[in-house]
């Protein structure tokens, strides 16, 4: 298997999960993780993936994704804002945003217990950002 921080991006998307697994190991630790928000918005219309892509992030991690009302602002033309940008659940937003950066994606969703005793208040999340069997469902059904 290819170390990962040697394969090209043709060879990285075409990496099935145990085959990617192997191909960070390979790396020895050496692989870049980019965190990404993906409401905050764009600089000159390009998504905050594709600068940390160009700044030499091996991977991509979409935070603030909502699985079940899926946008990327600046992943459109003229989605630059949260007053403009649009649901896309045609299930192309994550293969768009992969081919633009040429790197795995991934999405965090957060482990959130209703049940559990606070310290402070709770901040209250939308379901499509809360790791759930539904949410999990919808995420590998976005790519």
């Amino acid at each position: 298997m290819k170390r990962l921080i040697s394969a090209d991006s043709s060879e990285i998307l075409a990496m099935n999960g145990q085959e990617l697994k192997q191909s960070i190991k390979a790396s020895e630790g050496r692989v870049v993780l980019s965190e990404n928000v993906v409401v905050h918005e764009p600089m000159d219309g390009i998504t905050t993936s594709e600068i940390a892509a160009a700044f030499g992030a091996d991977l991509i991690l979409l935070n603030a994704l909502d699985v079940l009302k899926p946008l990327i602002l600046g992943l459109y033309p003229g989605e630059e804002t949260m007053a403009t940008a649009k649901v896309h659940t045609d299930g192309t937003i994550i293969q768009r945003l992969q081919k633009l950066v040429g790197r795995p994606i991934g999405v965090n969703l957060e482990p959130v217990d209703p049940e559990a005793d606070m310290a402070e208040s709770r901040l209250v999340i939308p379901e499509g950002r809360m790791a759930s069997v539904k949410t999990f469902k919808a995420a590998e059904q976005l790519g």
